[in-house]
């Protein structure tokens, strides 16, 4: 998604990158952060404006998750507070307001700071930023507490600001209910005490202890103050008199201070009041390139606005180049990656030696990497041929970031180079003879080859010559043998099988290794396999479908719906009963009975159309009285402790062999018991049961949930973990259905079910945390 920003004097208005729900502020230099339900601090990296200047550059995302979000968030509240889901819980579900305290009254160590309000936790969270690369990394500020939390459940902190005085305020709803009605479980639509609170709010002051109303500087109305008081406003510490000042002054427009203002930006100590200054003088037209020139010996966060600056300038001249030039070589990462955004679409005028050495620079951060490419977008085979030079000199080590750069840019140059391009660097990379250079050798090929098929060639039009030929065919073979190799670390080999994929007689070398055996490579051979136009290799494939792991079967199925002649064989054999319809999962099943082909959806709807047995069918329609009843949840989890704790855990009943089904919100009493009496009508594909036999004669069964090379590991009913080396196995076979046991209503009469469901369904509400009535 976009955000949105607009002009108040001009009205023009755009889109701008990142995407928060509620909640954007800025830190004193510029960066933008913003917020969702599940992450508490996003940094916005990279404007769409330089995305703009590079349209052949494909960035996964422009927003950095600065604190630990998710499943990996932690808060701590101390009230009695209840999240919609149950998984959720100690984490951040409804992060909101994030704020960067940027005032001088709070202790000077709150400067900086990460606030973040949880309303669902009553809470406010506090962390400790710092600069990682061109972004920022965070700690919590305490451990197993919070910056600010309350007993009392209608505290619903939502939003913060900086004061006049350097205060923090918080804006507090005080509401009963917080939860959007969107995701309100049907069940608590109706809670009585839904509105309440719906009349009040409150807004907090926060101070240190010892600010006394006496002592409380004075909140004066800078709007009163002349212009020449508002530029000395510019630099001050507290960041709300500084915007104020700068937001007065560009509405005023007023001609008489643009001297003073000139004065801030060349003999200020503050880099607030340089940054300040200079923005404004911008807004004001065209700024001296003296006043730009000047900045270079600045401190690092002027010197970053400096490159922001010169994005938008229409300075030019020989100076300006030169001033790039320095800032794109600049020894600080940030003012390195924003003048390597604002450089993009132009000609740096820096040498290939340079450029590779601020690539090198740059190895360990990934976002400057991505700068690099949207730099190198208008000319990537000069930053490619600069980068391979300097692993070719020792200067570049096998940092994993850099390596991802040079495919990428290779790609590049096979997408939007020309033939040239490609045989130059072919040549380039086949001629290095030092063993460091292997691994960018491979990962530039793949790249370039993968970028030559975007336009519909291949390494056979560009190779003309004899000898390109014939280097092609001996770095097959080399490449073959090290995929093979198994004494050759497993990224290495994965690497190889993406280089064999698009390197001469591909089709040959991926179905030698099609049966390997460690599921890592297998996968990425069978990825690799399926844009091949063969199908041979997939009738064994589909053949022994039951005999594979789940990620095995998940790379076949993809395969398979690469080409309508593969969905035939898979088709075949579930006709046949080879393969039976309940190992799809909804997703898969879906493609099938909407594919294209009319051919295909037919046999698919009559495939999927007879998927529940007739017993099953019966069995759900005999149970429909229990939807009628009223379940008892306190009997219903004595009666699940004895019937379905030996595989699912809900609250501390029972153990998770199975998937997860506490978090049963979503689920209606009608679903439930659908899935109780027909437990194969749709099952996840990693829950799939296997059935193992061992030499010795021994047999288990159970869910297959890791597997090496050389073992796999099964999980069984009651927790228990059965692991067993490859060696040792006679056969290991996919039941095709689930480990829960069909015709469990039998032991289970109506009513005792209609308890189930209504324990399964309402849990979480024995505690009477939450009113249902």
């Amino acid at each position: 998604g976009m955000d949105f920003r607009f002009d108040p004097l001009t009205g023009e208005a755009e889109a701008v990158s990142g995407n928060g729900q509620f909640g954007l502020c800025f830190d004193d230099w510029g960066n933008r952060f913003v917020c969702s339900n599940r992450n508490p601090c996003q940094h916005v990296v990279i404007e769409n404006r330089y995305l703009k200047k590079a349209p052949t550059v494909a960035i996964p995302s422009v927003v950095q998750d600065v604190a630990a979000f998710a499943e990996n968030s932690r808060i701590y509240p101390i009230s009695k507070f209840w999240t919609t889901s149950n998984l959720h819980e100690g984490q951040f579900t409804a992060a909101c307001g994030v704020f960067i305290y940027r005032g001088d009254l709070l202790p000077k160590e709150f400067r900086g700071n990460v606030f973040t309000c949880d309303p669902t936790g009553n809470l406010i969270h506090r962390e400790i930023m710092a600069p990682q690369g061109a972004t920022f990394t965070s700690k919590p500020a305490y451990e197993g507490k919070e910056f600010v939390a309350s007993p009392d459940t209608w505290f619903r902190p939502v939003g913060m600001e900086l004061g006049p005085d350097g205060a923090l305020y918080v804006v507090d709803m005080y509401r009963a209910v917080i939860e959007h009605p969107e995701w309100v479980p049907d069940e608590l639509k109706d809670r009585p005490d839904e509105r309440l609170g719906d009349d009040r709010g409150r807004i907090y002051r926060i101070v240190p202890r010892d600010n006394l109303a006496s002592s409380r500087r004075a909140a004066s109305a800078l709007g009163k103050k002349g212009s020449q008081e508002l530029v000395a406003e510019l630099a001050d510490t507290n960041a709300w008199r500084r915007e104020g000042a700068q937001r007065l002054l560009l509405e005023r427009q007023d001609p008489a201070v643009t001297h003073d203002i000139e004065n801030m930006v060349f003999k200020s100590d503050k880099a607030y009041g340089r940054i300040h200054a200079m923005h404004l003088l911008v807004e004001a037209g065209i700024p001296d390139p003296e006043i730009l020139k000047f900045q270079i010996d600045a401190l690092p966060p002027v010197r970053r606005q400096l490159a922001m600056l010169l994005d938008g300038s229409k300075w030019a001249g020989s100076d300006r180049a030169i001033l790039q030039r320095k800032l794109v070589e600049d020894t600080e990462s940030t003012v390195r990656f924003h003048a390597l955004l604002a450089s993009a679409g132009e000609d740096l005028s820096v040498s290939q030696e340079e450029l590779g050495k601020i690539a090198v620079a740059a190895r360990n951060d990934p976002w400057s990497q991505r700068a690099i490419l949207i730099a190198a977008a208008k000319e990537p085979r000069l930053w490619l041929e600069a980068i391979l030079g300097a692993w070719e000199s020792a200067l570049a080590m096998d940092d994993q970031h850099l390596l991802g750069t040079v495919k990428e840019l290779a790609y590049l140059v096979g997408t939007t180079g020309t033939d040239a391009d490609a045989t130059r660097i072919v040549e380039l990379v086949m001629d290095g003879k030092k063993p460091r250079m292997r691994r960018p050798a491979t990962l530039a090929l793949t790249g370039l080859g993968l970028g030559l098929a975007r336009r519909a060639k291949d390494y056979a039009t560009v190779a003309s010559d004899a000898r390109s030929r014939t280097l092609l065919q001996e770095l097959a073979q080399q490449t073959a043998f090290t995929a093979q190799e198994t004494s050759q670390p497993i990224a290495q080999r994965v690497e190889a099988v993406d280089l064999l994929a698009v390197l001469p007689g591909a089709e040959r070398n991926l179905i030698d290794l099609s049966h390997c055996e460690e599921v890592v490579l297998r996968a990425r051979v069978l990825s690799a396999l399926s844009r091949q136009p063969a199908i041979e290799p997939w009738i064994g494939l589909v053949e022994k479908f039951g005999e594979e792991s789940p990620v095995i079967r998940l790379a076949i199925i993809d395969g398979v719906f690469q080409r309508p002649e593969r969905i035939s064989l898979l088709l075949d054999a579930m006709e046949a009963s080879r393969i039976r319809p309940t190992e799809f999962d909804p997703v898969q099943t879906g493609r099938l009975l909407k594919h294209g082909d009319a051919k295909i959806r037919e046999r698919a709807e009559k495939i999927f159309g007879s998927a529940t047995p007739e017993d099953r069918k019966k069995a759900l329609e005999d149970y429909q009285s229990v939807l009628a009843m009223t379940g008892d949840a306190k009997r219903g989890q004595v009666s699940f402790a004895k019937n379905c704790a030996t595989c699912h855990k809900i609250g501390e009943t029972g153990v998770n062999v199975a998937p997860d089904i506490s978090d049963s919100r979503t689920k209606t009493p009608a679903q439930i018991l659908a899935d109780i009496i027909q437990p194969n009508r749709a099952i996840d594909a990693n829950y799939v049961g296997y059935n193992l036999l061992l030499t010795d004669g021994t047999a288990a069964a159970g869910i297959l949930t890791s597997e090496t090379s050389t073992s796999i590991t099964l999980k069984a009913a009651g927790a228990k973990v059965i692991t067993v080396a490859r060696g040792e196995i006679e056969q290991l076979k996919s039941t095709g259905v689930s480990l829960m046991p069909e015709g469990l209503e039998k032991t289970i009469p109506p009513q005792e079910m209609a308890d189930v469901i209504a324990f399964i369904k309402n849990w979480r509400y024995l505690d009477g945390r939450v009113p249902l009535k």
